[in-house]
C-alpha cells in the first residue's frame, strides 16, 4: 500500500543478544518506556525470551497515540504525529523458553498461542484490542 503525503514508515529499534523476561515488571517498564518515548517498535534479534506464566504488561500495539517528533533542528522544528501499529514487538531468530507451572493469564495464553502458531524466523506479537 502506498503511503500518502501525511504518512510515514518508521523502522523498529533493534536489540541484539539480550534477555527479555516477558513477565518481568522491570523489563516491562524499560520496554514500555522505550515504546512511549523513543521508538514505536522494537525488534529483538538473537535474544533469549523467557516467560514464567505471570502477568505481561507490555505495550503490544497502539492505535491513535499522539507523539511528537523532531524534524530537522530539534530545538525549533517539532511535529505531532499519530502512531498506529498492530504490533510493537517482533522477534527474529530468538530462543523462547517457557516455564509454566499452571495456566497463564489471557495475554500470556494469547502470546503462547501466537508463538506456537508461527512459522519462520520472524514473529510479531500483536493483540486483538490495541492499547
Amino acid at each position: 500500500m502506498a503511503q500518502s503525503p501525511k504518512q510515514m514508515k518508521v523502522s523498529n529499534a533493534v536489540y541484539e543478544n539480550c534477555h527479555l523476561a516477558l513477565d518481568s515488571p522491570q523489563d516491562n517498564e524499560v520496554v514500555n518506556a522505550m515504546l512511549l518515548h523513543v521508538t514505536p517498535g522494537i525488534t529483538f534479534q538473537h535474544c533469549l525470551i523467557t516467560y514464567s506464566g505471570g502477568t505481561i504488561n507490555l505495550i503490544l500495539s497502539c492505535k491513535d497515540r499522539a507523539a511528537n517528533i523532531d524534524v530537522g533542528n530539534p530545538v525549533t522544528a517539532h511535529s505531532q504525529v499519530i502512531i498506529n501499529t498492530p504490533s510493537t514487538l517482533s522477534f527474529e531468530n530468538c530462543l523462547f523458553r517457557w516455564n509454566l507451572a499452571g495456566s497463564p493469564p489471557d495475554e500470556g495464553r494469547e502470546l503462547t498461542e501466537t508463538l506456537l502458531a508461527s512459522k519462520g524466523a520472524k514473529i510479531e506479537f500483536g493483540v486483538k484490542k490495541p492499547s
